[in-house]
């Protein structure tokens, strides 16, 4: 039986005590047996998913920065502001090493974990079957998966957000003020993980006053309640708020990227990382999803909505760079709602129709991660092969004072493959970046360079001053992250 069917009118159920019921003149599992059975099988193919060539795509230039930065001072410069995911990294690159398969796990874990979370933190709420077809949707996620295989803080934050998720419902719901304040120290954690947490808050808050406005005032949703918990939430936003406007001043200055600054592209990496699916059955759970309480379709509702509304309001100010996994929080809110909507027709009895959404749902997914593990090469140039071409061809080695010289537009990871540590100072690593303008003299033996990002002057120089050695395709619809391998060598006169 499927775990969101419902019970037929004329079984007899009689309760045996903790074990098994029984139905219809059968022992049948009791619903929490049914849901951990379908929540492991949720998390098994989470794991399985994000296991899939995990160590196949190239670290990018951000997951080698993460590397870095962890074996920095932890009371320093950019990771100050971050410091647990930072130290966290730190500690486990100790203990595992630098294969890019363990390093990648780590993210991994966590993003498996905020599906359990999910799963596990709102089954009180929605129904057994809503639960795991809500971790389902999650674990085929584009968006999701791609940040489970990346050396970042997000699926650590996200995990940390769902619990303060379930934990803030929980304690509402319950009157259970034990449960608020787990909550208000997962969001601390959270947000000294990545500022991007600052986005749950509006979200907490913007429920508590719909749902005063709506009329609950029993329980936790007593006006002290509901203002203690505001002010607590509003100082640690603030406290926050402080410490990003430091960080803007201090690393990141003036940098405007357009893209993240434009609310038009993200709304679309929006639409595409979360996919059409959970955005569209999210919406319609208000009228399809009617077995979910008005207070949980109202929470799950502005978790889903509001940080996304966020996004695109910060972008339109153009004060901020923003970019679609600042509010992966949205993602498991949509997930529930999508959920709902899709069990909600199976409910009611209308199994086909049930069945044609969730078909239509899960192969738009299953098509898009077809693509992510072929022809999308994990959306990432590919580093590694040109290092070890590189290497093939020069011998080059750490500590060699015999190394070739060689430049790059991504020096850090380049070095990475081969064999540079991340706790090296810049000033002795093997690769060093490209000048900002093509050298007049030649500076360098070799260059490792993606194409798209360079200059036009650059391309000319590359086209009459060096031979291109190896060509490494890497193409993501029209996008292309061809990385190319150029050697120097010296024009001959022309007669």
């Amino acid at each position: 039986m499927p775990p969101f069917a419902p019970p037929h009118p004329a079984a007899l159920s009689v309760t045996a005590g903790p074990g098994p019921s029984l139905t219809g003149g059968r022992l049948a599992p009791r619903p929490e047996w049914r849901f951990a059975l379908y929540a492991a099988g949720v998390v098994v193919v989470a794991v399985a998913l994000r296991a899939v060539g995990i160590a196949t795509w190239s670290l990018w230039e951000d997951e080698e920065g993460s590397l870095t930065r962890a074996h920095e001072d932890i009371f320093w410069g950019f990771q100050k502001y971050f410091p647990v995911f930072f130290y966290v990294l730190r500690k486990y690159v100790d203990l595992v090493g630098l294969s890019v398969g363990p390093l990648r796990a780590l993210p991994a874990v966590a993003g498996v974990l905020s599906i359990l979370f999910t799963m596990t933190g709102f089954r009180r709420h929605v129904s057994g079957g809503t639960a795991a077809v809500a971790g389902l949707l999650l674990a085929v996620n584009l968006g999701h998966l791609f940040f489970s295989q990346s050396v970042r803080y997000y699926t650590t934050v996200l995990a940390l957000e769902v619990l303060a998720l379930a934990w803030f419902f929980d304690g509402f719901e319950s009157a259970r003020p034990e449960k608020l304040a787990l909550s208000l120290a997962a969001l601390v954690v959270a947000l000294f993980t990545h500022f991007s947490a600052l986005l749950t808050i509006p979200a907490l808050l913007g429920y508590l006053a719909a749902a005063r406005a709506a009329g609950e005032r029993r329980g936790g949703y007593r006006l002290t309640w509901c203002a203690a918990y505001a002010a607590a939430a509003g100082l640690i936003a603030a406290f926050f708020s402080w410490r990003m406007v430091l960080l803007q001043r201090e690393m990141i200055g003036g940098m405007a990227i357009p893209s993240q600054r434009d609310p038009v592209h993200v709304a679309t990496t929006v639409a595409a990382y979360f996919g059409l699916p959970l955005l569209a059955l999210g919406a319609a759970a208000p009228l399809l999803a009617r077995s979910l309480p008005r207070r949980t379709l109202l929470f799950l509702t502005a978790v889903a909505v509001i940080p996304v509304a966020e996004l695109l309001v910060l972008a339109g100010l153009n004060a901020v760079n923003v970019t679609w996994y600042y509010g992966l929080v949205a993602m498991p809110g949509f997930a529930l709602l999508a959920a709902a909507t899709l069990t909600g027709p199976w409910v009611r009895g209308r199994r086909g129709a049930a069945v044609a959404l969730a078909a239509i749902a899960f192969g738009y997914y299953l098509a898009h991660l077809g693509v992510y593990y072929t022809t999308a090469h994990g959306d990432r140039p590919r580093w590694a092969e040109a290092a070890e071409f590189l290497r093939r061809q020069t011998g080059l080695r750490p500590g060699n004072p015999d190394n070739p010289k060689v430049f790059a537009t991504v020096p850090g990871t380049v070095g990475f493959y081969l064999g540079e540590h991340p706790s090296n100072p810049e000033r002795f690593r093997v690769v060093k970046d490209l000048p900002k303008d093509p050298p007049e003299f030649p500076v360098a033996d070799w260059y490792v360079v993606e194409v798209r990002v360079l200059p036009p002057k650059y391309q000319a120089w590359f086209a009459g001053r060096c031979a291109e050695r190896a060509r490494f395709e890497a193409r993501t619809g029209p996008v292309d992250r061809t990385v190319v391998v150029y050697e120097y060598r010296p024009t001959p006169p022309r007669d």
